[in-house]
């Protein structure tokens, strides 16, 4: 069931639907307990302000004649006890005068009659507080929203745009944010249009009202306004993932890239922009210092930048390259994109998701980020003993590099699942995506998981993690053990050799000498590479061998070979190891 959203309580609250629409909330709230509880809350919110009572309106006809029955009244004497009969009513004449005179000298400034006030008198007479709940305005509905997400911190900077209708001199805008993690002391309010014409002076926190602010605002002029409000909230997270699919020879890959966002803040967002931050943030702290700030109520001007805070700031914007006049209306960044496209700024990334997404609160949803077509990739398998034991390991390797169809933006660590074609089987390889799209937000078993696409079969070979990986950067996934792959190293001969003495007849010196054979298979129907790391247990040592093998460093070495498909294999080698004095004696380590 669709919920009905704050914004569109408050507008039914105030009967600011039109009539189709307030009929459909009100037969969605008889059927919806929790629309009503929310309701009722913001019901309760307004019922703790000040409710201006009704006033009696005075026409002009009445004040003109309340005037000249005055003046008449002034220049008659009236000398007989009879005059104490009219003393009382023209006492009140008087004092509807003065009520009717207020309200035409601010209301009628007619030809005749006292002049409008300037706007220096308007501004003159700045309230601290409305005087009641008519004067303020309440946010309407959003125009437009983006969200940009720093998940590390937990922190989304949101920018709203809205449009108000102001009058000439002083207005209080409202703020609400209950049951929502909006952090108060980070909102900001811009005018967007007539900026030379609107005044923000302060902003203040209502007592006993832990969940309400109110904007004092000038304005030169009368009529419609767009304002953009920022703020901070937590509650919203981003995690990518993706899906590649190995080609029938495992030589190349399609790569899908999906992002997931999860809105936990206690706010709907509709028709939103979503931006994704990942990297390192250089202004960090002071976005936790501004999340972190006690509430301040009941004290006027709170904005939520100190003038050191925002020379600060401003600072580090320069460093980093970033336009310091647009620092505050959005703290880090700004970024004109499409298709989730990426753009570098210092040490962090800037992600924009295309087009616009509604994440009401409590839901997540799966967003594509790319796609991308035959990266070449490399199928290498890998026997360490002293990392896994006796098995070998499967690992798929690439790189973030326009040779690999990729390195145009680094990419956001997450979790990639990797399918690939059946042994045997002739046709291409189905992308997993139908199979996955259900179980995305889950996560899949390492178990493998046959898929069919109607025309050929693939499996679910594994999945691994990967970090934050630059440009230019190489990858390499661990898809776990490799059960078609098998390398069996076997000891065949151990001995003592060059044995030295000291003066009093005791070994100071010997070579230790052992003999392997490692005997390698590749039960699959494709060619493979296959790295074995061998250890010495020494830093001095010396090799014998046929087979190509590089040092790795000063105690390891390790072979390189391909094998074809379904084929055995055997390398020889020689390992001498020196002791003792022995070490000094040779130059074989």
């Amino acid at each position: 069931m669709n919920h009905i959203n704050a914004d569109q309580l408050r507008n039914y609250a105030f009967d600011l639907f039109p009539e189709t629409e307030m009929q459909a909330t009100a037969a969605h709230l008889e059927t919806c307990t929790a629309c009503r509880e929310k309701l009722q809350a913001l019901e309760t919110q307004f019922q703790a302000l000040d409710v201006l009572q009704d006033q009696p309106g005075v026409s002009m006809a009445v004040v003109e004649q309340c005037r000249r029955k005055a003046a008449d009244r002034s220049t008659a004497t009236r000398q007989d006890a009879s005059s104490t009969f009219f003393w009382k009513p023209a006492l009140a004449i008087a004092a509807t005068l003065l009520v009717a005179f207020g309200l035409f000298r601010f209301t009628s400034p007619t030809a005749g009659g006292p002049p409008a006030p300037s706007l220096a008198e308007l501004r003159a007479e700045q309230p601290f507080a409305p005087a009641s709940n008519i004067e303020l305005n309440v946010l309407p509905r959003r125009d437009d929203v983006q969200l940009t997400i720093y998940n590390a911190e937990d922190l989304t900077l949101v920018r709203e745009t809205r449009k108000l209708v102001l009058k000439q001199g002083w207005n209080w805008l409202q703020f609400m944010w209950s049951n929502t993690l909006i952090d108060p002391t980070s909102l900001m309010l811009e005018p967007q249009t007539h900026t030379d014409q609107i005044e923000i002076t302060q902003l203040v926190y209502p007592p006993r009202l832990n969940d309400m602010a109110r904007w004092s605002i000038f304005s030169e002029i009368s009529g419609e306004v767009e304002f953009e409000l920022t703020y901070f909230t937590s509650g919203l997270k981003w995690n990518a993932f993706y899906e590649a699919t190995l080609a029938p020879d495992e030589q190349s890959m399609q790569l899908k890239s999906y992002v997931r966002v999860d809105n936990g803040s206690g706010e709907d967002y509709e028709n939103a922009q979503i931006r994704l931050v990942v990297g390192v943030i250089n202004l960090k702290d002071i976005i936790a210092h501004l999340a972190e700030r006690e509430h301040s109520f009941g004290v006027p001007d709170m904005y939520s930048l100190t003038w050191d805070e925002m020379e600060e700031i401003r600072g580090t914007a320069r460093e980093l390259g970033i336009n310091e006049d647009e620092i505050f209306t959005d703290i880090l960044c700004e970024a004109r994109c499409k298709l989730v496209k990426k753009e570098g700024l210092s040490e962090y990334q800037l992600y924009t998701i295309e087009g616009r997404e509604t994440i009401p609160d409590g839901w997540g949803k799966r967003l594509p980020s790319f796609t991308a077509q035959e990266i070449g990739v490399t199928n290498l398998y890998k026997f360490e003993v002293e990392r896994w034991g006796p098995v070998t390991m499967r690992y798929l390797s690439f790189a973030n590099t326009q040779a690999h169809q990729l390195g145009e933006t680094p990419l956001p660590k997450g979790r990639v699942r990797v399918f690939g074609n059946v042994d045997g089987a002739s046709s291409s390889v189905s992308t997993g995506e139908k199979h996955c799209s259900t179980q995305s937000a889950q996560g899949m078993d390492q178990r493998q998981s046959p898929i069919h696409n109607g025309a050929g079969s693939s499996v679910y070979i594994g999945a691994s993690s990967i970090k934050y990986i630059p440009v230019g950067e190489e990858i390499e996934l661990e898809l776990g053990v490799a059960r078609k792959v098998k390398v069996k190293p076997k000891l065949m001969r151990t001995r003592t050799e060059n044995h030295v003495f000291d003066s009093k007849g005791n070994v100071s010196g010997w070579d230790e000498i052992t003999n392997w054979k490692i005997e390698m298979a590749n039960a699959r129907d494709l060619p493979i590479e296959i790295e074995i790391m061998r250890g010495a247990n020494s830093n001095h040592w010396s090799i014998q061998t046929d087979a190509p093998f590089e040092k790795y460093d000063v105690s390891h070495f390790r072979f390189l070979e391909k094998l074809e498909p379904r084929s055995k294999k055997i390398i020889e080698y020689e390992l001498t190891v020196y002791h003792g004095t022995r070490i000094r004696t040779t130059n074989g380590h």
